[in-house]
């Protein structure tokens, strides 16, 4: 297991600390939590190589002036019913316009110096390094999205960002569907699970498989989050856009949990993570998205397993098994039924809506005239 090191500064010496509480900066560096640094290229870390990671705070007081750094805490914090998750989103979205405009422009990213030349350069070096429309869009949103407190506070900041930057994100269904045609089918699943290498592993592909998390909700949970109701187990969650829920545990996920805690590291640094990386800090999703490699490589599968094919085929199997869509769309914690309705194949679609149909023709009573005679039957 390779090493892990967390670089840390101290945002408190940085000028921007002296318009910010003291305990807004450790409440938000606690929840920001560690990451690698840009351009680290988390998946692709060699064996042996230390995990080296910094706090997202600290992050960004390296890389943002002292006013923008100001801006971007109190923004940040400013999202109080947003989930941990959207925050470190945000953070990282912000940080990977700083690094950017340190290699094309040098310096630290300013948002009063940032101008629509900026934005239009950035904008086509995004899309020549291939990202997508979805990835483009929600960057420029997230630094549209500052702008837009910075000006709410009544800073003299004029946003760079047009319509013109903003690219055109069209849903194609059919892609979707595609997408989804990547979930495993129960003898893989149940291969995957088999093919764990310790009570981690397992415990991972348990509960993402049994209750559809997403890995930004698994790796958010603490252990403060389990909790037992009425003769049942439940982990609490935080949605997107911060709705909080409820997560039934099954009693045999529960029992590898019970063991995982036996056995796992103790934290280290604040807080009690409910998954923890060897060295006890709280994994992050590339740490997930590499045990899921490794295992689906020992259990012989050929398809890319990710933490969203193991969502995507948990909701698959639900639909294929005839459980009521709107069911299947709140367990899942999809905000309309028409993304749950992507798992459900064309076909199924087509027999749903004949058998629909042919229901409501039940209900349609011809006059006598028009009916079938029946001479000559």
């Amino acid at each position: 297991m390779s090493e892990t090191t967390t670089v840390s500064t101290d945002i408190a010496t940085s000028p921007a600390a002296a318009d910010v509480e003291p305990a807004i900066i450790a409440e938000l560096r606690r929840v920001l939590g560690a990451r690698r640094p840009p351009g680290a290229h988390p998946g692709r870390r060699r064996a042996g190589e230390p995990d080296v990671r910094a706090f997202r705070l600290d992050l960004l007081a390296d890389a943002l002036t002292p006013e923008t750094l100001t801006a971007a805490v109190m923004w940040l914090e400013s999202e109080r019913r947003a989930s941990p998750a959207t925050r470190r989103a945000y953070a990282d979205d912000l940080l990977s316009w700083a690094d950017w405009y340190a290699q094309e422009r040098g310096g630290r990213l300013d948002l009063a110096a940032l101008t629509r030349a900026d934005v239009t350069l950035w904008l086509a070096h995004s899309r020549a390094a291939g990202h997508r429309p979805a990835t483009i869009a929600r960057r420029i949103a997230a630094l549209s999205s500052l702008y837009r407190y910075a000006a709410s506070q009544g800073l003299p900041l004029v946003c760079p960002i047009t319509e013109d930057h903003r690219p055109r994100v069209q849903k194609d269904q059919q892609d979707d569907r595609s997408a989804a045609s990547q979930a495993l089918d129960p003898a893989e699943l149940r291969r995957l699970t088999s093919a764990a290498a310790d009570v981690r592993d397992a415990l991972v592909i348990a509960l993402i498989t049994t209750t559809g998390l997403r890995v930004s909700e698994l790796c958010a949970a603490d252990d403060s989050d389990v909790t037992a109701k009425d003769g049942r187990m439940w982990l609490h969650v935080q949605r997107k856009g911060g709705r909080g829920a409820r997560v039934n545990l099954d009693p045999a996920v529960m029992s590898l949990l019970d063991r995982y805690r036996a056995e796992r590291p103790a934290p280290d640094g604040e807080g009690a993570p409910l998954i923890r990386d060897g060295a006890g800090r709280r994994v992050d999703r590339h740490d997930i998205i590499r045990l899921l490699r490794r295992v689906a490589r020992a259990a012989g599968i050929g398809k890319r397993v990710t933490p969203h094919v193991l969502r995507a085929s948990a909701v698959t199997r639900l639909v294929d098994d005839g459980k009521d869509v709107i069911d299947v769309q709140r367990w899942a914690g999809h905000a309309d039924v028409s993304t749950t309705m992507i798992y459900v194949g064309a076909q199924k679609v087509d027999a749903r809506n004949a058998a629909l149909t042919a229901d409501l023709a039940t209900l349609v009573q011809l006059p006598s005239w028009l009916q079938p005679s029946e001479q000559g039957a």
